[in-house]
């Protein structure tokens, strides 16, 4: 079999071959049935690809691959969307749980970890327009005037409203159509 290795390549090659290699090729051709074989069947298949006509597409082809390539660009995959769904959801679970750690870590309430932040976050922004103490102050009171437990409802009600969301957007395009 491998003696017939450098013969098979030489037949199948499309670039002429140096001289002394188209003699030895021919040679060998005369010797060899099967690489004969091979050479013959192969120069058939290229005439008959060189003669063959090109044929047309069924009427309307065009437009049919069209249309398939817009409603395949415009319809989200159940897949991506039960993703979003569930990133959704870890980021909702991951953030309470960075919450529920900080506050537990530091010793404080809820109400006290969000006052805290609140007020470094305001005492930037307070500078900037040239009134920190006030508008810390402000915060620092409202922040103890709600509840813990409307902190948690106010991360709860906005997860649940991402999650809607995305169950919406699955709902409304729906896979394989659309409107």
């Amino acid at each position: 079999m491998n003696e017939h290795k450098p013969y098979r390549e030489w037949i199948l090659e499309d670039e002429s071959l140096p001289k002394e290699s188209q003699k030895e090729l021919k040679r060998h051709l005369k010797e060899c049935r099967e690489c004969r074989s091979l050479a013959e069947n192969w120069n058939a298949a290229k005439a008959s690809l060189q003669t063959a006509a090109a044929q047309a597409p069924r009427a309307g082809f065009s437009g049919r691959w069209k249309a398939l390539a817009r409603a395949r660009s415009r319809t989200p995959t159940p897949r991506a969307a039960w993703a979003m769904l569930a990133a959704a959801g870890l980021g909702s679970l991951a953030m309470a749980a960075a919450l529920a750690l900080q506050t537990s870590a530091e010793g404080l309430s809820l109400a006290g970890v969000f006052t805290r932040d609140l007020t470094a976050a305001s005492g930037t922004i307070g500078q900037w327009l040239g009134a920190s103490r006030a508008f810390g102050e402000v915060l620092a009171i409202v922040s103890r005037s709600i509840p813990p437990a409307v902190y948690l409802l106010a991360v709860f009600l906005i997860s649940l409203i991402g999650v809607l969301a995305i169950l919406a957007f699955v709902r409304l395009h729906p896979r394989g159509g659309g409107k």
